[in-house]
């Protein structure tokens, strides 16, 4: 059993000083290593695998052949010697493995939505359209469907936690209407933006053809969550992430995958199951 530890670590080093390899790639490799260090632990076949499922780039398999290399090169016992010259390194066979969806998650939200600041209508609505889009674990289709006569607005009850919004027909993906529920402080937020908005007749006129209440298309509303997720949170994330992030949060506070499957709107219950899967991802993510 080859423990990843202090020893190991200084192996290593010495080998890289010894390629002489220029700041840049050495502080890659070792960012690196100390990812795989720090979530295995020890280096074994089944490890180096595991590692390289998620970070089968060429700077990770790169680092795993120095580190082999550096160990099979230090005053380590022989039966260590022995295991590392079994580890096998599998070649690439170029096709590109399946990645788990992005998903943003609560805390992310928060942190988006903090710092997405400013005091204007147009401001306003980009954070309620996300806000809308992750609570109702809408598809994209289905928050750009949202009218003035979705809201229901008759039904507002502001003693319940959550208020429903109908879903069009024509934008769910199955082709039937029905219902999600974000929020009662997020729905009074969107009212009250109407009415700041509806002050401009043209925008009105437009509400009265029955366009949605954001006033962008979907293109627009993809480039507004990618450049606004890029900037604050580091990485772009696009609208169908939203969606996901509710789903995986849902699962997470143990809500019945059945019930979960209904929230979506899945038809099938399969489609559901991706989501355990992430939730299940975040966690291992949480032990690095």
């Amino acid at each position: 059993m080859i423990f990843l530890n202090s020893e190991v670590e200084k192996a290593l080093v010495s080998f890289l000083d010894a390629n002489n390899l220029d700041v840049k790639t050495k502080s890659k490799y070792l960012e690196f290593y100390y990812k795989f260090a720090n979530v295995h632990g020890e280096l074994n076949q089944k490890t180096l695998d595991e590692f390289l499922k998620y970070n089968n780039n060429s700077p990770s398999r790169a680092m795993l052949r120095h580190l082999i290399n550096s160990i099979g090169r230090w005053d380590f016992p022989q039966g260590i010697l022995g295991e590392v010259v079994k580890l096998d390194i599998p070649r690439r066979t170029g096709r590109k493995e399946k990645k788990d969806p992005l998903h943003l998650d609560f805390k992310e939200l928060e942190y988006l939505i903090e710092h997405m600041t400013g005091d204007s209508i147009i401001e306003e609505r980009n954070r309620l359209a996300i806000l809308t889009q992750w609570w109702g674990a809408l598809r994209v289709s289905e928050v750009l469907g949202i009218g003035i006569k979705e809201l229901e607005t008759e039904h507002y009850n502001k003693d319940e936690e959550f208020q429903r919004i109908k879903l069009r027909s024509e934008s769910t993906k199955f082709g039937k209407e029905g219902y999600c529920y974000i929020p009662t402080d997020v729905y009074y937020k969107i009212t009250e933006y109407l009415k700041r908005r509806c002050r401009i007749n043209s925008f009105m006129q437009k509400l009265d053809l029955g366009e949605n209440i954001w006033g962008f298309n979907k293109s627009a509303y993809d480039k507004l969550v990618r450049k606004k997720t890029k900037a604050i949170l580091g990485r772009a994330y696009n609208t169908h992430s939203l969606r996901h992030g509710r789903g995986t949060d849902l699962i997470k506070k143990g809500v019945p995958i059945e019930k979960v499957k209904e929230i979506l709107r899945h038809k099938d219950i399969s489609s559901t199951q991706i989501y355990v899967h992430l939730s299940d991802s975040d966690i291992k993510e949480s032990l690095k």
